[in-house]
């Protein structure tokens, strides 16, 4: 991921073997860490309201206004987890605020596949009468592959709009 991200800078890595281990390492944690808050805030808000509706008695408006809530702060927290991704995985020293439009795009695409991924999970959920639990890890890898894609049209988007060497240029 890290090459990818410096190739559309047209940079090359010059950090040592070690730390560069070490900035993907922390890349790990925060991106599965933000798929963990994506998932059970924006994939199955639903089921999580519901559960606590039955722990706490809740009024309807106050689980619309919480569902709301908890959307725009997942979506703001995810924004700053990708822009300090960029942040972290490029060679060229970018300011902050200059990785916000990318990360814009990326969080937007992003949550578009969560709730198209939702939405199949909720109306086709009968799949896994039929081929299995097997499905739903070919369903999740799929929106891997997608959340990834996004990652890097994010930060194409950066690229562009810095005037900087881009992949498709070449």
């Amino acid at each position: 991921m890290t090459r990818c991200l410096n190739k559309a800078y047209g940079q090359t890595d010059q950090r040592g073997f070690i730390h560069r281990f070490a900035l993907c390492l922390l890349m790990m944690v925060i991106f599965a860490l933000s798929i963990i808050t994506m998932v059970i805030t924006l994939v199955f808000p639903g089921n999580l309201l519901t559960l606590l509706s039955e722990i706490f008695p809740i009024p309807a408006s106050i689980e619309t206004l919480l569902f709301w809530i908890g959307t725009v702060a997942s979506l703001f927290v995810l924004i700053l987890t990708v822009m300090l991704i960029y942040g972290i995985a490029h060679a060229k020293k970018t300011a902050f605020a200059g990785l916000l439009p990318g990360a814009a795009v990326t969080v937007l695409l992003w949550s578009a596949s969560s709730y198209g991924f939702s939405f199949f999970i909720n109306k086709f959920s009968r799949m896994s009468a039929i081929y299995g639990s097997i499905a739903g890890v070919f369903m999740l890898t799929i929106w891997l592959n997608l959340v990834s894609l996004f990652l890097l049209i994010g930060n194409e988007v950066n690229s562009l709009r810095n005037n900087d060497v881009s992949v498709f240029s070449e």
